[in-house]
């Protein structure tokens, strides 16, 4: 009986210094990893003279989804959407109760155009242009406030580390 006794205190005395063992290298892992940044991480970006802090929209549920349901943005905030391939865009506004401003810009990160979104409105507002590679949405009237206009420049060396702190590759988004 002593023996069985003495056994178990074995086995529970070593499961105990795995169970500390364990801890400590979580615990030390939580110290040394970077905070976890997602889609609603808002990242501060320049264009033109303006600073903006934007969320990325990264993946096609991001993108899809979009600024659905909001019911307020700050003077300085935005969506930005990254598109893998300039092409022709489309956005529209469904289930989107905010009047939005849309920033297209080209693979350089040149505004080209901006056009006025207006609440629940399913029309597309298609791009004239073909080599769309970011779009920014904005509360309606911001772009203007901010002294946003077409031809500012996006800068993407800003957007490059917003891209990293997201654990993604620029290379991936073939940002120049």
């Amino acid at each position: 009986m002593q023996k069985a006794s003495a056994n178990i205190f074995k086995v529970l005395l070593g499961l105990l210094f795995i169970m500390v063992i364990i801890s400590s290298i979580a615990s030390l892992r939580k110290e040394t990893s970077a905070p976890i940044i997602t889609a609603e991480s808002y990242f501060p970006v320049r264009i033109g003279s303006a600073k903006l802090h934007v969320q990325l929209a990264l993946t096609q549920s991001e993108q899809t989804t979009g600024l659905m349901y909001r019911t307020d943005l700050g003077l300085d905030q935005g969506m930005l959407f990254v598109f893998r391939n300039a092409k022709q865009r489309s956005f529209w506004m469904r289930n989107t109760p905010l009047p939005l401003d849309l920033a297209y810009f080209d693979n350089t990160g040149r505004l080209q155009e901006i056009h006025a979104l207006y609440p629940y409105d399913e029309k597309m507002v298609s791009s004239r242009s073909s080599a769309i590679k970011f779009a920014l949405e904005v509360k309606q009237g911001n772009l203007d406030a901010l002294g946003i206009k077409t031809g500012a420049q996006l800068d993407l060396e800003t957007l490059t580390s917003a891209l990293m702190a997201r654990g993604r590759n620029p290379q991936d988004f073939r940002i120049r």
